[in-house]
């Protein structure tokens, strides 16, 4: 039966201009005014420290008040050594030795909160990083992901962000680092001019030095990670067909696959272990000239009379403060290693469309949504699969469309294009007048729900499986009427807890787990629901009781399924038969038989 052969509610019942959907327990909050500014932007190496630095402000804020603190302390702590020196020569009691004593345990303090400090930043640092990349990650498009396994983007999604993390205290204590130094060098200039230059002479050494280690250790540091990423994902993939290794006697093989990358992971780390330490040993050396070159000058100073004896205590004190210009260098590495985990995080988070802070008006947007869309023009050029070229196409509100088409026609495409799944790259989609694109993702949500051919059942049990996505906990005769909807009542009732069944107690098969998916996307209670080949594991006789029911029960809804069985196609009020990503023809299964390469669709 067709849904325009059936007795309609007359529109004046309902109380306003377009059907009102009946409450069916799962009622969608008012959409946000303004979507997430983290998923505007593209993650870029900048946009990722500024998410670590702000999660960790007050971590930050400590660490940067104790290492500004340490800073200030160890300026002050080598002439007032000197000075305790001196006291303790001419046999005066006490205030120097105090005031040296003093410096030094506020110097440990101070310290000791920049260690701690920095534990925390990178800690919680990591924390926020993780949880804007798997926002990223779920709110991108699906074909976006598709180039990377499972273990790869668990890589970049632990290890990676760790790394970035660690360079944010990295970089507080390196530009604390870096205030030293200066200051150890305004110390020995008013010293004596001639030990700053001494200082300095080393310094074009030290950058080179640091600048090819950089260049090592950023090489080495990718080297590593891709490495460590192909033996996530041969793991990854090993524990999926446990099963079948053992059955096949090849754990012996599959171990040597798993293992192989084991080769190239210890040749990187290796080489940056390698790096690590030539550049050690090279830095070392240098600094440890330039302490020793000036304490020669200061030497020379003090039999020259322009320095005290004491001051050769200060002046060793200021050199080995100056010469952190030089040591500080290795937190480079750090910032390398930092940069290329950016790079790779970069690569599995492209941009998210900009969305506008308050959608554009809509002179003929309903008051209620309806589930009536128009494409005008709708290209895509990239999904999860073929491209779809300059489609226009208007599914009235409430009609039951079939998409059908050879494999690789486009269907899919157009069934993620038609919800907002993936965006056209030009042209128009909209859902009651309303272009998706402006919409926000809490809006989009409300206006159409999916059920995928495999789907993945999130919740702890039945129950919050087909009620994932209800912005609030629906009641649990909504939940039921869903899965009888979906025709998944009976089996859920002869399970001995029935809705209450643990989820990861079962072993579904892939009809039931598609039947569950259906009564997930139903009791979402959206004016569109697209069924997005959810039906290939059911029988043809089950998938027509299902299709029937939702036409029934939902009347209101706007239905929309991929399918590749006649007598769906026959049952439908649209058919749009799409052929290498353009719309061979739309209209009624009757009309379009007409055309023998349509009947070919289904008699091969």
């Amino acid at each position: 039966m067709h849904r325009h052969d059936r007795v309609r509610r007359p529109v004046g019942e309902t109380g306003g201009g377009t059907p009102q959907r009946p409450d069916n327990g799962c009622r969608h909050p008012p959409a946000p005014a303004e979507p997430d500014p983290d998923m505007l932007r593209p993650t870029t190496a900048r946009d990722l420290f500024r998410t670590a630095l702000g999660a960790t402000a007050w971590q930050s804020t400590l660490l940067v008040a104790g290492a500004l603190g340490a800073t200030a302390t160890a300026l002050t702590v080598p002439p007032h050594i000197a000075a305790a020196v001196q006291a303790a020569i001419d046999g005066t009691r006490g205030r120097a030795l105090a005031v040296a004593a003093t410096l030094l345990t506020v110097d440990t303090l101070c310290s000791l909160t920049v260690v701690w400090a920095s534990s925390m930043i990178s800690a919680t640092a990591s924390a926020a990083l993780r949880r804007r990349l798997a926002r990223h990650l779920l709110d991108g498009e699906p074909h976006q992901l598709h180039a990377f396994s499972g273990g790869d983007l668990v890589s970049r999604f632990v290890a990676d962000t760790a790394t970035i993390a660690a360079a944010v205290p990295a970089a507080v204590s390196g530009t604390a680092g870096l205030i030293t130094a200066a200051g150890g060098l305004v110390g020995l200039t008013l010293l004596d001019p001639r030990l700053l230059a001494v200082s300095l002479v080393a310094v074009p050494a030290g950058l080179h030095l640091a600048h090819r280690n950089l260049s090592d250790l950023h090489a080495t540091t990718l080297a590593y990670r891709r490495s460590q990423s192909e033996l996530s994902t041969n793991l990854v993939d090993a524990l999926r067909g446990a099963a079948t290794i053992r059955a096949s006697h090849t754990l012996r093989q599959e171990t040597t696959r798993v293992l192989r990358p084991l080769h190239d992971m210890h040749q990187a780390g290796v080489r940056f272990w390698l790096a690590q330490a030539r550049y050690g040993w090279q830095n070392a050396t240098l600094v440890g000239t330039v302490e020793v070159c000036v304490l020669i000058a200061a030497g020379i100073g003090v039999s020259a009379g322009r320095l005290q004896a004491t001051d050769l205590i200060t002046a060793a004190g200021y050199s080995a403060l100056a010469s952190q210009l030089l040591r500080r260098t290795d937190l480079l590495g750090v910032l390398a290693a930092a940069h290329a985990a950016a790079r790779r995080i970069d690569e599995i988070t492209p941009p998210v469309p900009h969305t506008p802070t308050s959608p554009p008006h809509h002179d003929h947007a309903p008051t209620r949504p309806s589930g009536q869309i128009r494409l005008r023009e709708v290209t895509v050029t990239a999904g999860n699969g073929p491209p779809l070229a300059d489609i226009t196409l208007d599914i009235p509100a409430g009609s039951r469309v079939a998409l059908v088409g050879t494999t690789g026609s486009g269907r899919s495409t157009l069934a993620a294009a038609l919800g907002g799944l993936i965006y056209a790259d030009r042209g128009t989609v909209q859902i009651d007048g309303l272009d998706l694109r402006h919409l926000p993702e809490a809006q989009r949500a409300r206006l159409a729900a999916y059920a995928f051919e495999d789907p993945r059942l999130l919740g702890s049990t039945i129950a919050e499986a087909v009620a994932y996505g209800c912005p609030h906990e629906p009641r649990r005769s909504h939940v039921e009427r869903a899965a009888r909807i979906a025709a998944a009542d009976e089996f859920i009732r002869h399970l001995p807890d029935g809705y209450d069944t643990p989820m990861d107690a079962l072993v579904l098969s892939g009809g039931e787990r598609q039947r569950l998916g259906i009564a997930r996307a139903v009791a979402q209670n959206t004016p569109v629901l697209i069924i997005n080949d959810a039906t290939t594991g059911l029988d043809s006789l089950t998938e027509a009781r299902i299709l029937e029911t939702i036409t029934m029960e939902l009347d209101q809804r706007t239905l929309i399924v991929i399918t590749h069985r006649q007598s769906t196609a026959a049952h439908a009020d649209l058919v749009v038969w799409l052929d290498h990503g353009q719309v061979r023809g739309a209209g009624s299964h009757a009309r379009l038989t007409d055309d023998p390469d349509y009947r070919r669709l289904y008699t091969g």
